[in-house]
């Protein structure tokens, strides 16, 4: 079962540096997870808890934290700072990492992490002369974990079959989205929400009621897209 996705094509289109490993090793030391020294803030879904745990990963309500003891102990337990590259940077990785930069508000629009801005991966305008990609190249695997290759053909295809005007950046572009997956991205904007909620007030989100909101939120944006499409034989990865 699929949902429409309205996709900025303004942030698909932001410059940023890859994370390749020449970059992550000279530049960026794996700033996304160390950026934050109280929690690394990575979502894990139901669906990924025992695999993540049997990678030795360590998980509270949902979010990655590090394990007492050990280093890195408020941060992600697979970050290497020494070089900063993550132990296992494939299709392993958490879908909350796989996905990054990107999200997918509570609207149901893809855009850009806010935090991700504030990054080197974007900020950074030195490293090989400032030559940067738009996110939506620069970030194809990104785009694939949620959307798929053949969707992602077609993003990529749609913006680069157009002249880029303000009429054009402007327009919708929907590109379909699992429902499943669509619950799991909605999901993790709650669960940091909440977590963001515990420290600054003790009046967050209660676990509880976390999957009853996220159900509401995404029916929303099926209501509000039209009816759930059901694809046949359709190849998502």
């Amino acid at each position: 079962m699929f949902v429409k996705i309205k996709v900025s094509i303004r942030s698909a289109r932001l410059p940023f540096h890859s994370c390749g490993e020449k970059f992550i090793l000279e530049v960026c030391h794996g700033c996304c997870v160390s950026a934050n020294k109280e929690s690394a803030w990575v979502y894990v879904g139901d669906s990924e808890i025992k695999r993540i745990e049997s990678l030795g990963g360590a998980i509270n309500n949902n979010l990655m934290v590090g394990i007492p003891g050990e280093k890195n102990k408020s941060q992600c337990p697979f970050l290497d700072e020494s070089t900063g590259f993550c132990a296992y940077h494939d299709d392993r990785q958490p879908l909350g990492c796989r996905v990054s930069p990107f999200r997918i508000s509570n609207l149901g629009v893809l855009l850009i992490r806010k935090r991700n801005l504030a990054l080197k991966c974007f900020k950074d305008k030195t490293w090989q002369g400032g030559v940067k990609l738009p996110a939506y190249l620069g970030h194809s695997r990104a785009l694939i974990a949620l959307f798929g290759k053949v969707e992602y053909a077609r993003l990529k295809a749609y913006i680069e079959g157009h002249e880029l005007t303000d009429d054009f950046l402007d327009t919708p572009f929907y590109l379909d989205l699992s429902y499943a997956l669509l619950y799991e991205t909605i999901k993790g904007n709650l669960v940091r929400r909440r977590e963001q909620d515990r420290r600054d007030s003790p009046n967050g989100i209660e676990s509880k009621l976390l999957d009853v909101t996220c159900k509401q939120l995404c029916d929303s944006i099926v209501q509000e897209r039209g009816d759930l499409v059901e694809v046949k034989h359709r190849k998502i990865f």
